[in-house]
């Protein structure tokens, strides 16, 4: 579980306004739980309503493994050159039947 984290200001926030958002990346455990619950709390100033300085914000945790690395085919030519000779083999000798 991870603690506190503590974000400050020191410019006032007008009325109706918003600041931008704060992003904060993390690494989740490969056994962390399915869901996790993010709670944030703001404070200071001369807030006018102090009930609505919460909330909270449930997480689905998914995984994100990697993709499987891409394995290459190993192809054996061979066997398509031999069936190419055996098939132009097979023309030629039709074609000098038809010529006799």
């Amino acid at each position: 579980m991870l603690g506190t984290l503590t974000c400050t200001r020191s410019d006032a926030l007008a009325a109706g306004a918003s600041f931008p958002a704060i992003a904060i990346a993390v690494s989740v455990d490969s056994d962390a739980p399915s869901s996790l619950l993010n709670v944030a709390v703001v404070s200071g100033g001369n807030d006018s309503d102090p009930n609505n300085n919460d909330d909270d914000d449930p997480v689905t945790v998914t995984s994100t493994a990697p993709p499987a690395p891409q394995v290459p085919v190993p192809v054996d030519a061979r066997w398509a050159l031999m069936l190419m000779v055996l098939a132009f083999l097979a023309l030629a000798a039709r074609q000098s039947r038809r010529s006799l």
